[in-house]
């Protein structure tokens, strides 16, 4: 080959190497910056242990607000002998149990309290019209905040969870942090109501998109929540979606899909899974951290997936990752 036939060539394929490496870095930094958009890096608070078999004790009917000349109360549930601030959580089941919401919270915030956990079970205006029930979740978070100190609470690992309209409202709360036109009904006024992890059971990213068949089942919490269905009042649709807030500021989500093994196109149970999993993919597309986890068979009714100790402690786990919360030698 002729010198400069060479040299020619040797600097076409030096030129090669360089575009080829150039494209490489591009590749690295496209990918790098996808994973950005898919799974947000969430700061963990500090460290702290917990051990898993503390005493705990109920005290119940606790006044946390006053509305409308309407005493809204709540459950505590606690645990016995930790020493410093404890991560606290909220629980909210149905909202059309014929029981006693706050007493159906009981016997699933005894197993966190025995792990560390200060646990509430709150009441809402069940038959007011919607924003009244998010007003009072953000009332009770409020309450935990302002009595951080009488009971020992660390306000900066707040979590919750809930199944049905339940569960909706706790994801709602999560997604639309401090949102101000929530908190001026209600006590403990002037203090924060965001949380900082949520695991709904059966929610749904917003009131408009439904897996095909769905639209009944999925709609008739939100219809008895608001007065009217969906596509009767799309304002408030849409301000009752929990997509109109969710932002990269939007603490993790464990979405839990409750199985059943009739899970049939169009069955209820297959209704809440792919709402589930939609608003589980929606979370991540918009960078914000997100699980889903399809359950065991649940039977009936979406609560049941959080009516025995191994499912409820799958939900403690993923709390205990997100606030930061370290087990005792002893687990």
């Amino acid at each position: 080959m002729r010198p400069r036939l060479l040299s020619s060539f040797r600097k076409t394929k030096r030129s090669y190497h360089r575009v080829l490496l150039l494209l490489v870095v591009l590749a690295l930094v496209a990918t790098s910056a996808l994973g950005d958009t898919r799974r947000r890096a969430v700061h963990r608070p500090s460290k702290q242990p917990l051990r898993t078999d503390y005493a705990v004790e109920v005290i119940r009917d606790v006044t946390y607000a006053s509305v409308e000349g309407f005493d809204l109360k709540l459950n505590i549930v606690r645990p016995i002998g930790p020493t410093g601030k404890v991560p606290a959580i909220l629980f909210l089941p149905k909202l059309i149990l014929s029981e006693d919401s706050r007493e159906y919270g009981i016997p699933r915030l005894e197993i966190f309290a025995q792990r560390g956990y200060f646990g509430i079970s709150a009441d809402v205006r069940r038959n007011a019209q919607f924003p009244a029930q998010i007003e009072d979740i953000k009332a009770a978070i409020r309450f935990l905040r302002a009595n951080a100190t009488a009971y020992g609470i660390d306000t900066s690992k707040i979590a919750a969870f809930g199944y049905y309209e339940g569960g909706y409202l706790v994801a709602l709360a999560a997604a639309s942090g401090n949102a101000d036109q929530w908190n001026n009904s209600g006590g403990s006024q002037g203090f924060a109501s965001n949380i900082q992890a949520v695991a709904p059971v059966g929610t749904y990213w917003d009131w408009f998109t439904f897996p095909s068949g769905c639209e009944g089942w999925a709609t008739d919490a939100i219809t008895r929540i608001m007065g009217c269905r969906p596509s009767q009042c799309p304002d408030l649709a849409r301000e009752a979606s929990i997509g109109t807030y969710a932002t990269e500021e939007t603490p993790p989500f464990f979405n839990i899909g409750s199985g059943n093994n009739y899970v049939a196109p169009g069955s209820n149970r297959r209704c809440d899974i792919e709402g589930s999993k939609n608003l589980h993919h929606q979370l991540i597309s918009r960078g914000i951290e997100s699980m889903f986890w399809e359950g065991p068979d649940c039977g009936g009714d979406s609560g049941n997936c959080l009516n025995n100790e191994k499912n409820l402690d799958r939900v403690r786990s993923f709390f205990d990752e997100v606030l930061g919360v370290t087990r005792a030698p002893d687990e």
